[in-house]
């Protein structure tokens, strides 16, 4: 038997791991605000429709959409999307298909740090 096909190729050693430094973590999240609105059936035109809110600010939050549980399937089968905050006050979504009834979503807006 040869003796040289048994031995194990010796693996190079690696350096211990160090905790990855993200920026992104970095930042200071901070307060944030969860609220309710209904984007209604007439409020759609050309497949778009923008939700207008106080709450809606467009610098230094990020938002979380997602429709409740009821409105869930019809968000789906509307293919609805959520567009950028870009101008205070307003959120615009679009859809794929016109949605046959109100669709409402829970909205999460954080505060971030820049």
């Amino acid at each position: 038997m040869n003796r040289k096909a048994l031995v194990r190729p010796q693996l190079p050693r690696t350096t211990p791991l160090r905790r990855p430094t993200l920026t992104c973590l970095q930042k200071k999240a901070g307060k944030g605000i969860a609220f309710t609105l209904t984007l209604s059936v007439t409020g759609w035109s050309n497949l778009a429709q923008t939700l207008e809110d106080a709450r809606f600010l467009d610098a230094e939050y990020a938002y979380i959409v997602t429709p409740t549980a009821d409105s869930l399937t019809a968000w789906g089968d509307a293919g609805i999307r959520v567009g950028d905050v870009t101008e205070n006050g307003k959120m615009p979504f679009t859809c794929t298909d016109t949605p046959a009834s109100a669709i409402t979503v829970n909205i999460y807006r954080a505060e971030v740090a820049q």
